[in-house]
């Protein structure tokens, strides 16, 4: 009984079961787990990985600093220059449009 369905001797039948075993060997792909999510490491790991460590002195090393991130459009929030420590942000372009347009309709109606 099970050997007409696993050989089949027909056109029809051969193209009905190529088909099947593909529509089957799709599903199983779908059906495959997702990946896990990657682990964040712990806060004192990531601060070391981000910590750089440079050979000039501390002055011409902060001042290269600031101005890489300000040139990167970053506002600098705290700066401690005893320790090299600079804290910065930046918000998204996205914030930052809304902005523009409104400064923008304010500087036309100051100029006219």
């Amino acid at each position: 009984m099970f050997h007409h369905l696993l050989y089949p001797s027909t056109l029809k039948g051969k193209i009905l079961h190529s088909s099947l075993i593909l529509y089957l060997c799709t599903s199983l792909i779908g059906c495959a787990t997702p990946q896990q999510p990657t682990v964040k490491p712990p806060t004192a790991v990531a601060r070391a990985m981000e910590t750089r460590s440079f050979s000039k002195d501390m002055k011409t090393v902060l001042k290269a600093s600031i101005n890489a991130l300000q040139d990167m459009d970053y506002t600098i929030d705290v700066l401690n220059s005893d320790i090299g420590l600079i804290t910065a942000s930046r918000t998204t372009e996205k914030g930052q449009a809304p902005l523009s347009a409104d400064n923008s309709a304010n500087n036309n109606q100051l100029s006219g």
